[in-house]
């Protein structure tokens, strides 16, 4: 059972499929993701999908690009 926190992602969704693929991350795993899932990168609707399929044991923060586009749409 492993804990592993990322955040700032900023919409390289290939980059966090790829950083996935390597922590193999399982169920008895905890992953944290920190926010900052959008802007600058080139895949943010990618990433925004991932975001709503993402397992249970993925916790998910907002960070302030994320409150920025919420408060846009």
């Amino acid at each position: 059972m492993g804990s592993y926190v990322i955040s700032d992602i900023h919409g390289c969704y290939d980059e966090l499929i790829r950083m996935l693929e390597k922590i193999n991350l399982e169920d008895s795993d905890t992953l944290i993701c920190a926010g900052d899932y959008i802007d600058k990168g080139p895949k943010n609707a990618e990433v925004l999908e991932w975001i709503r399929n993402v397992p249970p044991n993925v916790i998910l923060l907002r960070g302030n690009h994320d409150e920025d586009f919420a408060q846009n749409i």
